[in-house]
């Protein structure tokens, strides 16, 4: 692939090889302008729809990884992104507040937040300008709050089974009542493996479903439009111990949780998204074991129908395994 740098520092070229996406981040606020999270090169922003891009590292203590960032909606100058280690549980929060010219590190140890992977990192938009409060999942130690603007951290996720806590794998806040989260939680049975929910900001947690739905759970999302309608995707996995495969695919609930029903059967579902202004619009994205000779992804499926009939995608993709999918929130027909 060829590379041109320009004269301000951006580049562009025909594309990028053996590079690895942790998270697409269309910008809220500026209609052209992503935020690129990866493995190795750590964070790109492209100002112009991802014509050119510029490398965002000033200041970062873990500049070759990034694995997620929030953009503030009411000060689009201030960023956070969530920077570590992809061989290791390692990691940190850094913020911008100049556009991602340059950073600083606030969520460390010394200001209470473990160090470990930060894979999900959620702004609540109803929060004080001055106080902004943000929830951050860590790998190994569960959720965490801040509420001013990520200088300081506590835990919010005793109440959990410890097991369990350790391997978040999706975070929700409910936008209509900043109390309510919903976080889902990797492994298997046994160990708390499911979804819970917390009313109350994370003092108690409550399991949404009945012990043994859900093993390998992979993303956690849920409809723009009603807070009720959760998704969650999950890689089939066979538990040694109880002598079991547990499935995979892609599970619907439309009573906040008390409830699922299996909407796709497929061995490796990693992600979906939903449509902010047709909820019975979905995409899943599919992959396998990367070692895997007969390679059974099918890329991106889409469908129209509430997830009751599917149908491929995947014209133009390079690779049949797709790890993260976003919406444009400005033109819903733009999928990355």
């Amino acid at each position: 692939r060829y590379c041109v740098p320009r004269p301000d520092g951006r580049f562009s070229g025909n594309g990028l090889e053996v590079t690895c996406v942790n998270t697409i981040v269309p910008d809220p606020t500026t209609h052209e302008r992503l935020w690129l999270c990866y493995a190795d090169i750590g964070l790109l922003v492209s100002d112009d729809a991802g014509k050119s891009f510029r490398r965002s590292f000033v200041g970062m203590k873990n500049s070759g990884n990034c694995f997620t960032v929030a953009v503030d909606p009411r000060q689009p100058a201030t960023v956070w992104a969530a920077t570590g280690q992809w061989s290791r549980n390692a990691g940190d929060i850094c913020r911008s507040d100049d556009g991602g010219h340059t950073w600083q590190v606030v969520g460390k140890p010394e200001t209470g937040l473990p160090d470990g992977q930060v894979r999900h990192l959620v702004l609540d938009p109803n929060s004080p300008v001055g106080q902004r409060r943000l929830l951050a999942t860590v790998n190994g130690f569960g959720v965490n709050q801040s509420g001013d603007g990520g200088l300081s951290w506590r835990s919010i996720s005793s109440d959990l089974p410890d097991p369990a806590a350790k391997k978040p794998r999706g975070l929700l806040l409910d936008p209509g009542d900043p109390l309510h989260l919903i976080v889902a939680i990797g492994g298997v049975p046994k160990t708390g493996a499911g979804v819970y929910a917390t009313r109350d900001g994370g003092h108690s947690w409550k399991r949404l479903h009945e012990t043994g739905l859900f093993a390998d759970i992979t993303s956690l999302t849920a409809s723009p439009q009603d807070m009720d309608y959760l998704y969650i995707t999950t890689r089939q996995h066979y538990d040694r111990s109880a002598r079991k495969t547990c499935p995979g695919g892609l599970y619907g609930s439309r009573d906040a949780g008390r409830s699922w029903r299996r909407m796709l059967d497929f061995r490796f579902v990693q992600t979906v998204a939903v449509s902010p202004v047709d909820p019975s619009v979905l995409y899943v994205g599919t992959n396998d074991h990367p070692y895997h000779d007969a390679y059974a992804a099918e890329g991106v499926l889409k469908s129209r129908d509430g997830g009751v009939t599917w149908q491929r995608q995947s014209s133009g993709l390079s690779h049949r395994g797709v790890h993260c999918i976003s919406i444009n929130p400005h033109d819903a027909s733009v999928l990355y």
